[in-house]
């Protein structure tokens, strides 16, 4: 987040569980599964924060501490399944340099 840029979308994104508490919007959680599986985006730590808060999996995978979020493990595999589920996105893929969108 290194431009206003990134403070807007992490702003955004921290936004994102309130935003979809009531409402549906499939093409949005594409794009956040996008940026989850973006290894080189800035906003991938709080994209898994909130996916994990509106997916209901606190208690199925560990809140990562700080903001550095560069690892892919089996929790990171278990949100982005779920997500893939909540918003019918079988085609996602890992990537790296936003080359997914």
């Amino acid at each position: 987040m290194k431009t206003d840029e990134g403070v807007r979308r992490f702003a955004a994104i921290s936004l994102a569980p309130e935003y979809f508490r009531d409402f549906d919007d499939p093409d949005l959680g594409r794009y956040l599964v996008d940026v989850l599986c973006d290894l080189q985006d800035d906003c991938r730590r709080a994209i898994r924060d909130a996916l994990v808060t509106m997916l209901g999996m606190s208690n199925e995978v560990n809140l990562l501490p700080g903001l550095a979020f560069d690892e892919w493990d089996e929790e990171t595999t278990s949100i982005v399944q779920a997500a893939s589920l909540r918003f019918d996105y079988a085609g996602w893929k890992i990537s790296h340099g936003r080359t997914v969108n």
